[in-house]
């Protein structure tokens, strides 16, 4: 996804003001849809490996 397709759309949620840590854990109560969730780094331009964990009270696809 480039630039354009961030700079035409709002975020629906976020995870708040970036955190140097380990780990962000977030709730949120959404209705269905789609969704795209972007991991980043505190750092820009660096790489990382992401571990992403969903739990949900009802079956979902993803």
């Amino acid at each position: 996804f480039g630039s354009s397709f961030f700079s035409t759309r709002k975020p629906v949620v976020t995870s708040g003001d970036f955190q140097d840590a380990r780990q962000v854990m977030k709730f949120f109560r959404l209705e269905p849809g789609e969704y795209l969730i972007v991991p980043s780094t505190y750092y820009p331009n660096k790489s990382g490996e992401f571990i992403l964990s969903i739990l949900c009270k009802n079956e979902i696809h993803i």
